[in-house]
């Protein structure tokens, strides 16, 4: 924007106007005004001199439909000097104050020939708080020469700084979007992996139809009713899938066995917490931190008899806590080529059962209290619907 040199005027003396109009109106250079403002004349300022363009208005009223009206123009008004009292309209604070409403750019000049200067500029300041002066009147030609083009000179600074600020904000705006959808779509990318590393995982261990789809989203409605957040969930509900992802460093003559585990073979088999926690070191972020803790803990008990670590109660991680009711509950209720699948009920009455030793009896009670909503997933990813295969499940 070019240097604003647009001055507002409201005095109800008319002399004083005229004072205005001579001193601001004056103009004795024939190239361009700007060219001539910028042009140093040090040994003489008030020949110094710039062409204003000025409006002037006899009542606060007049002047504040002026400023109001330059505004709908996008023609602001840089400076205004107001006279501090002007019967019978409003006076110089509360013109000021409606000036500033207006515009909070616009620089203040208040002019009064009163005594009680000191109260007024106490008034002035709670009203407009920056950007304004008080002068005594009478005037020099000077003083109100210099304010105005040190005003106008400021005014139009303040814009050009605002205008800048304003295309910093869009462009840090713009590029804080940029990055943030970069960000959820390595979110979701991440987390696609994890979601597709946990069907491979089904295909090592020769799982069962949907027994990963069940888990995470038992794990998701149990989280949800425990109180996580709809991230914290979304996450949990993610890295399930992938709780026994150890399982790939297991030999096929133990993961795939159909008999019993002898005792060296389920030592063997309890290796696949640590493996799995061990396969996803390496990386802090939120997906990957939930992702070793439910791999490394799921199998720990409440009463601190699991393993790989004996952790006892609220040491075992919330979110190895909630995969451990679920992966059970899972296990009891399906069919296995070397066990029927639990009826429900039975497989219910199995988790009370196991409430306080093996599980955090406060995530036994919130189960049950969703049931309802247990059994329709079960229903929704039931291993009938889903394409045959052989399978081999051990907890």
């Amino acid at each position: 924007m070019d240097l604003n040199n647009r001055v507002l005027i409201i005095d109800d003396d008319k002399s004083v106007l005229e004072n205005y109009q001579d001193i601001l109106g004056f103009d004795d250079f024939e190239d361009d005004p700007l060219e001539a403002f910028m042009e140093e004349v040090p040994s003489d300022p008030i020949t110094y001199r710039m062409h204003f363009e000025f409006e002037m208005a006899t009542q606060g009223e007049e002047g504040v439909f002026l400023a109001k009206e330059a505004m709908e123009k996008n023609k602001p008004f840089a400076v205004a000097f107001l006279d501090m009292r002007m019967p019978p309209g409003i006076d110089g604070l509360e013109t000021a104050r409606r000036l500033r409403d207006l515009d909070p750019g616009i620089y203040i000049v208040v002019v009064t020939a009163y005594a009680d200067r000191e109260n007024y500029m106490d008034s002035l300041q709670s009203i407009v708080s920056r950007n304004f002066l008080m002068i005594r009147k009478p005037f020099t030609e000077e003083e109100i020469f210099q304010l105005a083009r040190n005003y106008c000179q400021a005014w139009s600074r303040d814009y050009e700084l605002m205008e800048l600020q304003t295309e910093l904000e869009q462009k840090v705006a713009v590029r804080s979007e940029e990055l943030r959808e970069t960000y959820e779509q390595l979110q979701e990318t991440q987390a696609e992996m994890i979601r597709r590393l946990g069907h491979a995982v089904e295909f090592r261990d020769n799982e069962t139809g949907f027994h990963v789809e069940r888990i995470s989203h038992y794990a998701d409605r149990l989280a949800k009713e425990v109180g996580f957040s709809v991230a914290r969930c979304q996450l949990l509900k993610d890295v399930s899938t992938i709780h026994d992802i150890g399982k790939i460093g297991i030999p096929d003559r133990i993961l795939l066995k159909e008999g019993k585990l002898d005792e060296e073979e389920w030592v063997i088999m309890k290796q696949h917490a640590e493996i799995g926690a061990q396969l996803l070191e390496g990386n802090d972020s939120r997906l990957f931190k939930m992702a070793r803790n439910i791999t490394r803990y799921h199998h720990e008990k409440w009463n601190g008899s699991g393993y790989p670590e004996g952790l006892k109660g609220e040491k075992i991680p919330m979110e190895a806590r909630i995969l451990a009711v679920v992966d059970v509950f899972d296990a009891l209720t399906s069919k296995r080529p070397y066990k029927k699948s639990w009826p429900v009920e039975q497989a219910f009455d199995e988790l009370i059962k196991l409430s306080g030793s093996h599980f955090d009896p406060r995530l036994v009670d919130l189960f049950l209290r969703i049931r309802e909503d247990i059994l329709k997933i079960k229903d929704r990813y039931s291993d009938e619907k889903a394409p045959p295969s052989v399978s081999v499940n051990r907890s």
